[in-house]
């Protein structure tokens, strides 16, 4: 049996026979994802702002690429942690993990829309809404052609995460060496039936799901069968160039912006591969033991799925507080004053959250689940 190697809230089995390895670089990277993702939000809050955020204050659009990183490291940590799981032992595993905390986030949201709804003006609650939202089925609020959706508006991300659990169980009854090529295979056929051919609009769910995206969940995968194999081996140097140049690529594009690319090889040269060039470079990186260990970064990469959810309450609050105590003039001071105090009471909330509600919910379910396994054995 290998050696578990321990990420997160899970010890995951490498299937290569290594010596453990603790990767705390992708525990970086996925702290350093969810803020980006966070911060891009704070840039929004205050419409009188905007523009100081975009030509002061770091406020590109591209922010939104953490949610890139983000799919690359989810499908690089299902491979290594599952080479040998079963299926519903893997879904079951995944339900724990990310169910109750998004549920538990979007009838809390229900409930302030229902006390306050003034204040809730954006959040649109029907019925067969929520069921949806809480099925992690895509659906557009507004009607056809609208923006695809759930109450949590955060959780469009975890309709793509539970897409690509599915198929990944399913992957998972076929031999190990089959997998990756036919997962591959599967998104390619996906993406170019949707982009390609236009072949899935009448199915707005499954042309939604059928995003580039999901190359980036292969892609994660990719690089964990050639660390299994022991060929992702960057010199420390050149990991450390490779990280530095695809993450500038992610927040501010390629160089030779004025060249004219079609919308799917720009997503593919501009979130695509440095998102997964940035995970290849941690990764090896981290085998070699060249990451330093600073464990409030770790921590907040633990945090970073209460982070991802919690903060739209966070900037509610800090935007409501602001708006009361503060007269928004559109200064360059201001606008940084409001920053910081919207991404502290996110932190703050994030973390409360993490280690009063998630850990605790995660860790007896997960009990639970263990003690289940073992009484159906015996």
């Amino acid at each position: 049996m290998s050696a578990p190697i321990k990420i997160g809230l899970r010890e995951m089995s490498s299937g290569t026979g290594r010596p453990r390895h603790e990767f705390v670089g992708i525990q970086y990277l996925r702290a350093v994802a969810a803020l980006m993702v966070a911060y891009f939000h704070v840039t929004i809050q205050i419409p009188a702002y905007a523009a100081t955020f975009e030509n002061h204050l770091f406020g590109v659009p591209r922010l939104a690429n953490g949610v890139d990183l983000f799919f690359v490291i989810s499908g690089f940590i299902m491979y290594v942690s599952s080479p040998r799981g079963t299926p519903v032992d893997f879904l079951i595993r995944r339900v724990i993990r990310i169910v109750p905390l998004y549920w538990l986030m979007t009838l809390l949201l229900i409930l302030l829309h229902a006390v306050q709804p003034a204040v809730f003006r954006s959040v649109i609650v029907r019925a067969d809404f929520v069921l949806k939202s809480l099925f992690f089925i895509p659906y557009s609020p507004t009607g056809a052609g609208g923006t695809m959706e759930p109450v949590l508006v955060a959780g469009w991300t975890l309709n793509f995460e539970m897409f690509f659990y599915g198929i990944f169980a399913l992957a998972l009854f076929a031999p190990l060496r089959w997998r990756l090529p036919a997962m591959g295979l599967l998104f390619v056929a996906l993406v170019a039936a949707a982009y390609g051919f236009g072949a899935l609009k009448t199915i707005p769910s499954l042309d939604f799901l059928a995003n580039p995206r999901l190359l980036e969940f292969w892609g994660g995968m990719a690089l964990a069968q050639m660390y299994q194999k022991q060929v992702l081996r960057i010199p420390t140097r050149a990991a450390w160039c490779l990280l530095a140049v695809c993450f500038a690529i992610m927040l501010y594009g390629i160089p030779f912006a004025d060249v004219e690319l079609g919308e799917l090889p720009r997503f593919f040269v501009e979130s695509i591969l440095p998102a997964t060039g940035t995970v290849a470079a941690m990764v090896s990186l981290d085998a070699s033991s060249s990451v330093p260990r600073l464990p409030r970064l770790a921590h907040l990469g633990d945090a970073s799925y209460s982070i991802y959810l919690s903060h739209p309450f966070a900037f509610g609050i800090s935007r409501l507080l602001w708006h009361r105590f503060v007269d928004a003039s559109a200064s360059i001071a201001a606008a940084a004053i409001f920053a910081t105090f919207a991404m502290a009471v996110c932190l703050a909330i994030a973390l409360l959250t993490y280690r009063f509600v998630e850990l605790p919910m995660h860790n007896s379910l997960s009990r639970w689940y263990r003690a289940r396994r073992v009484f159906n054995r015996a």
